[in-house]
């Protein structure tokens, strides 16, 4: 093709010269593309790390939500990966899914990183930002009435904040927005009679000392505060949590990512001064009513504290460093369940009790329970026995410094209603409202294996207390327990029950009454949350956080029965039925299906309490304390048994049956069982025997795989021998040739 010159075109103003292979066009020919492939569709070599990256990309554009792939793409961009188009990213994704690229294992750690906040200089997609601006789109796409139809007024309410915890207290009567301010001078005098009054411990008594001798071991080197720790801290901090007096929320500190270096400077300089400044140990403390037919009683009301962002990041960063010196030294005795890693806390408990109960029955032996509670424990441990009790466990000398010069300084802001009420300085217990002041309180009690009322000025709740006695596994009478100071803590009713760790029990937990009243609580919240105006994809998550858990709770100590339980997920769609919530010609199987898989994702209480169960079996099984061994050793929970040791006891047995049936078509000859081998197709003129065999069928069905199938070739039809733990079942299905 000859060249051929081009000038005063409309499209290309100055004259170009167009050779072979290039045409004229609306992009001018200086900026006209070359030969060859878009660099967005050249064909690309993902590697292990890319696969990774797409991944996370994904996570952080919120699939769940609607819109996540125009997300998924910016996100890349953002980040400044190799150029592919918005669906090759999206192939590349469902690759990964479908064909195992990345183990199930890499997977959950990128998720886990993502949702820890652990974005990188890109910072952070704020969920409740996704939902709100998605809802926002849709309600002007569809008109404000409409969306209201069709996703419930409250959609929108629901994505301003994080969780339901506002949505539950509005439904429960308990707004924030109407709380009820007490007085200040009795909320001044009330707090001050607790927190202002400085006592010190019994420094002279003899066992401290011995007690001392005991723990007496190696001692934790100085902490040092490195950006890494800042870094791995930050991700664990909650973006949208109330925050303290300097009203910084952790959604910012994680995104001033250049700024980690200079605070982890900054957080090691006020440890190796031995303190810090006065505004990090100030915190607001929020006064809740907690009954409202009680009125504004001072009592009445629940503190909630908040600190400063700067000290829950300093304490956050000491309490891991403490907790690990505390668990390498074996320090934390096995009875305290509080703030113990891999530890169920008061399922522990519970199962502990309702072993000792059992064995007290079975054996028909004697024994004495008395249930003791603390007044305010945390706000009654004093300053000196906290700073006694680090020293003793061997907790850092700087940080024990640190602590000691900054409980001088411990202050809190009294409010309710956005309303200043009074100020009060902290001089004795602990400093709420972070990570380390649990376990600070656990520090207090490891010592604590001998008397402490007499010596630690710890008291106790009377009207909390109680206990009884067992004679020969009966109870029996004895009146109330006289203390040393005189004070008398009363005999427990039978009728009544005490509520420990909230279940109710006597000389044996009360079963019956506890599962009516479970039951009664669990309909009445799925009736709440069904009638309300959220939508259908929000109620079913509210029902399985607020209503699900109270039922998964109680698993392993209840004796629930299968009957039990289905019964209350009948009840379960025939309220959301009413509600209209679930058609009645709904596929009940979907309902249960969760929503990644095409389901509406809710909790069966049958398979919850299953789950549950099986789950405290296992924990156990693999348990090495000696308490849980004695749990074990009761048969308190059903035994776990794997799933590999299950198929082959299944086989065994099934092994027989499939020999009888061989030698009654006389496919083999004489062989024991155990020798016996079963072969996948074993046929001859007269039938075909199929063992573990995957049935061919028109449309999926999940189970097609049965233990034993015989073919019966002339009569045209087939028999299914399912073996299972109680029954075989035969059934028999004419074929259509």
């Amino acid at each position: 093709m000859s060249n051929t010159n081009v000038s005063n075109n409309d499209v290309n103003e100055a004259g170009t010269n167009l050779g072979e292979g290039l045409t004229s066009g609306r992009c001018p020919a200086d900026r006209a593309r070359g030969l060859g492939r878009h660099k967005a569709t050249v064909r690309k070599k993902w590697s292990t790390q890319d696969n990774i990256c797409v991944m996370t990309c994904y996570y952080e554009s919120q699939p769940e939500v609607r819109g996540y792939r125009q997300r998924l793409y910016a996100i890349w961009n953002e980040n400044g990966m190799a150029e592919v188009t918005e669906q090759r990213l999206c192939d590349q994704v469902r690759m990964i899914q479908g064909k195992g690229w990345l183990t199930e294992l890499q997977l959950e750690e990128i998720r886990r990183n993502v949702q820890e906040g652990r974005i990188g200089d890109a910072g952070e997609v704020g969920e409740n930002d996704v939902r709100a601006g998605v809802a926002q789109d849709q309600m002007r796409f569809i008109g404000e009435k409409q969306f209201v139809e069709m996703f419930g007024e409250r959609s929108l309410d629901e994505a301003e904040f994080e969780g339901f915890s506002r949505f539950y207290q509005e439904l429960d009567g308990r707004s924030c927005d109407e709380n009820v301010i007490p007085d200040k001078e009795e909320t001044r005098e009330f707090w001050s009679g607790i927190w202002e009054k400085d006592v010190r411990h019994n420094e002279s008594a003899d066992w401290i000392q011995v007690v001392a001798e005991e723990m007496q071991g190696n001692r934790q080197q100085d902490i040092q505060i490195t950006a890494t720790k800042v870094r791995k801290r930050i991700r664990k901090i909650a973006n949208w949590k109330a925050p303290g007096p300097d009203g910084v929320h952790g959604y910012w500190i994680k995104g001033f990512v250049s700024l980690q270096e200079r605070i982890a400077s900054h957080l090691q300089d006020c440890i190796t001064k031995g303190e810090v400044p006065d505004w990090m140990t100030t915190g607001r403390t929020v006064l809740l009513l907690k009954d409202k037919s009680k009125g504004n009683e001072i009592s009445n009301y629940r503190p909630i504290t908040c600190l400063p962002l700067m000290w829950k990041l300093l304490t956050g960063i000491v309490a891991d460093d403490v907790y690990d010196h505390l668990n390498e030294n074996d320090l934390l005795p096995e009875e305290q369940k509080g703030c113990r890693r891999n530890s169920r806390g008061t399922k522990d408990q519970l199962l502990i009790d309702k072993t000792v109960l059992k064995n007290c029955r079975r054996r028909k032996v004697g024994l004495s329970m008395v249930w003791i509670d603390y007044r305010k424990a945390y706000d009654m441990l004093p300053h000196s026995w906290i700073k006694k009790s680090m020293e003793m466990c061997g907790v850092a000398e700087n940080i024990v410094n640190l602590l000691s010069k900054s409980m001088e300084s411990w202050r809190t802001i009294l409010t309710s209603g956005n309303e200043e009420l009074a100020s009060v300085n902290i001089k004795r217990g602990i400093f709420q409202g972070d990570t380390l002041s649990p376990l600070l309180f656990v520090i207090g009690l490891i010592p604590l294996s001998h008397i402490l009322r007499n010596d630690i000025y710890m008291e106790f709740g009377l009207n909390k207390c109680a206990h009884v006695t067992m004679k020969a596994g009966k109870l029996a009478s004895v009146g109330g327990m006289e203390l040393s100071s005189g004070e008398v803590i009363p005999e427990l009713e039978s009728d009544k029950g005490y509520k420990y760790l909230g279940i109710l029990e006597v000389d044996d937990i009360m079963h019956a009454e506890m599962k009516d009243k479970i039951r009664k609580e669990y309909y009445r919240r799925v009736r709440q949350l069904t009638s309300s105006k959220l939508n259908r994809s929000n109620v079913i998550t509210a029902v399985n956080s607020r209503a699900v858990s109270l039922v998964r709770y109680s698993a392993g100590i209840l004796k629930w029965t299968k009957d039990e339980l289905n019964i209350m997920d009948r009840k379960t769609r025939k309220i959301m039925t009413m509600n209209r919530m679930y058609h009645p010609q709904s596929d009940i199987d979907r309902l249960y299906i969760p929503r990644k898989e095409g389901g509406r994702g809710l909790l069966s209480i049958v398979e919850c309490v299953e789950n549950e169960e099986h789950s405290l079996s296992l924990y156990v099984d693999q348990s090495e304390e000696m308490l849980l061994k004695l749990v074990k050793s009761e048969g308190i929970l059903p035994e776990y048994e794997e799933p590999r040791e299950y198929k082959q006891r299944h086989d065994s047995i099934a092994r027989i049956v499939h020999l009888e049936l061989c030698q009654k078509f006389e496919l083999v000859g004489e062989v024991k069982w155990y020798n016996h081998r079963p072969e996948s197709v074993m046929e001859n003129d007269r039938v075909k025997i199929l063992w573990d065999f995957n049935i061919q069928t028109d449309h999926v069905i999940q189970h097609r795989r049965p233990d034993i199938v015989v073919v019966y070739k002339d009569e045209r039809k087939f028999e299914p021998d399912l073996c299972t733990g109680t029954q075989n079942i035969q059934y028999e299905k004419q074929l259509q040739f």
